[in-house]
């Protein structure tokens, strides 16, 4: 594996501030529709543990979302039923009066190049959808 091809990460400049953009971020409800390998998340019974599946191959996949308030990270741990690794990360932060959502994506060692590819790609099209929606699901959210 060329050392450049351990992680991909994409950005977006949001319409919210930086603590609406962080709560839509860790919306299970929100995750359901922007991640394409988790559609349609439900709770899985488990403490904090949802299932997703994926757009693609229709495969289920698992995970529970690890929020810092404070820093504005999320890593959202992916696996199984009963194994979830922190694979993805979600970073919002505030440079002036613009608020922005970084995607970060670590390749795993047993991720094939066209898994990663499809992956990578996936984020591309993903932050665009959080862009789009992450305005949307605030003025909603609020009475």
């Amino acid at each position: 594996m060329i050392e450049g091809d351990l992680a991909h990460s994409v950005s977006v400049k949001v319409d919210a501030s930086p603590e609406d953009a962080f709560d839509f971020m860790i919306d299970p409800d929100a995750l359901g529709r922007w991640a394409l390998g988790c559609m349609d998340l439900q709770r899985d019974g488990l403490d904090g543990v949802y299932t997703g599946t994926s757009i693609f191959d229709g495969s289920r996949s698992w995970l529970h979302i690890e929020a810092d308030r404070i820093q504005h990270v999320v890593h959202y741990h992916l696996g199984n039923a009963e194994v979830r690794k922190p694979r993805i990360q979600a970073r919002v932060s505030q440079v002036g009066d613009e608020v922005t959502v970084t995607l970060l994506a670590q390749r795993g060692a047993d991720m094939d190049d066209a898994r990663w590819e499809r992956l990578r790609r996936s984020h591309e099209l993903e932050i665009l959808i959080i862009q789009a929606h992450c305005p949307q699901w605030v003025s909603r959210s609020r009475p």
